[in-house]
């Protein structure tokens, strides 16, 4: 015969579980199951809430998505866990106009791109582009600057110092400001202080 399910223990991890649900209960980013049948009070931050959890997750990403605006600055402990999960948390925030931002901002890319590669970047233009978050905004803008990444992918993943020689010459000539907007920042900001090769004209396919 299966035992009832009694739901997590109080030991350990499962008790730090316990008290960050009863912290987001409190704070209204989730609510016990029970509440919505019988009407009961929110749980205050001290209590441990019922092992039925029904979690906001909106407003969770969403706040975690203005945790990781941290990225920006190299000190932050946040830096890297904001680089890689951003987007993700944009995405299941229902924020698509700030996620299209985010993949069309050169420093964000760079950046991302030293840490992670460039299949992490194809990676969160292929999640965007699936769950129609950016996409909705501007689809063929993040299908050519996805494109544009996995052609230099191989050319990246060795030398992510050359993003802003790889963006220009597959993607110089595109209608899109956007994309304009991007291939200026990458001519400001590209290479850094070392020198580079900067393409004039469209000279590299893009896939």
């Amino acid at each position: 015969m299966k035992k009832a399910d009694k739901g997590p223990t109080r030991h350990g991890n499962s008790k730090r579980i316990y008290e960050l649900l009863g912290e987001m209960c409190a704070m209204g980013l989730a609510t016990p199951a029970w509440h919505r049948q019988r009407a009961l009070e929110t749980p205050k931050p001290t209590s441990l809430p019922p092992s039925r959890i029904c979690v906001e997750t909106k407003l969770i990403h969403t706040a975690l998505a203005a945790g990781c605006e941290g990225w920006h600055d190299e000190r932050s402990a946040v830096r890297d866990y904001g680089l890689r999960f951003l987007p993700q948390h944009l995405m299941q925030g229902g924020l698509g106009r700030r996620l299209y931002c985010t993949l069309l901002d050169y420093r964000f890319l760079d950046a991302k791109l030293g840490l992670f590669g460039p299949m992490a970047l194809v990676e969160d233009f292929d999640h965007s582009l699936l769950t129609g978050s950016a996409g909705l905004t501007d689809p063929v803008t993040i299908k050519h600057l996805r494109a544009a990444l996995a052609s230099g992918a191989n050319v990246l993943a060795r030398s992510p110092q050359r993003l802003a020689s790889q963006l220009l010459g597959r993607l110089l000539g595109d209608r899109s400001r956007n994309i304009a907007g991007l291939l200026n920042a990458a001519v400001r900001d590209g290479g850094g202080e070392e020198p580079w090769l900067r393409p004039l004209k469209r000279c590299l396919p893009l896939a």
